[in-house]
């Protein structure tokens, strides 16, 4: 099948690198499509992700918000990762070191997702990231004699001090 596709560019051969027709039908055969004078056109099936913006975009509708929540929070685990030592430096306040999350890590695993629709189970799977990264800004203690339902209270009571010092929006509220 061969598809033809007209399009009217000021300067056609600078954009067609960039161009992408998204598709919703399996991989085929024919992954380019020509432009009269420009060149050959990527035609990226529903497998297929592309990212533009910041933001990972996908040909599958059914999978489309799945695929916009594992790259945002892959970005925020990237982050973290990246200021981690800062994160947890118990030499530095807590305080500062909230603030630190909250200006990076919150806008990095929100850039975009107002736009995505989201089912309560993406919003709660945001919301545990979240959790999982403040517990390691705070810091676990973990004591030998304890068992883990007590060291999650312990812990758990300890993430609720903190953020009283410094309280941080849960993530799903921001978004909605």
């Amino acid at each position: 099948m061969r598809m033809c596709v007209c399009v009217c560019v000021f300067n056609p051969c600078v954009c067609v690198k960039k161009t992408k027709i998204m598709s919703t039908k399996s991989p085929t055969e024919e992954t380019h499509v020509c432009i009269t004078n420009c060149g050959p056109v990527d035609i990226l099936s529903s497998k297929d992700r592309h990212k533009y913006l910041g933001r990972m975009f996908t040909g599958d509708f059914s999978t489309r918000s799945k695929t916009a929540i594992d790259h945002r929070l892959a970005c925020a685990w990237m982050k973290f990762k990246a200021f981690q030592h800062a994160f947890e430096d118990k030499h530095v306040n807590v305080k500062l070191r909230l603030k630190l999350f909250d200006s990076i890590i919150t806008s990095t695993v929100l850039y975009g997702l107002d736009t995505v629709p989201l089912t309560y189970q993406m919003l709660n799977r945001i919301d545990i990231a979240q959790r999982i990264m403040l517990r390691r800004i705070v810091g676990w203690v973990n004591y030998a004699d304890d068992t883990w339902e007590e060291s999650g209270h312990r812990m758990a009571e300890r993430l609720r001090q903190c953020l009283a010092l410094r309280p941080v929006k849960n993530w799903s509220e921001c978004i909605n």
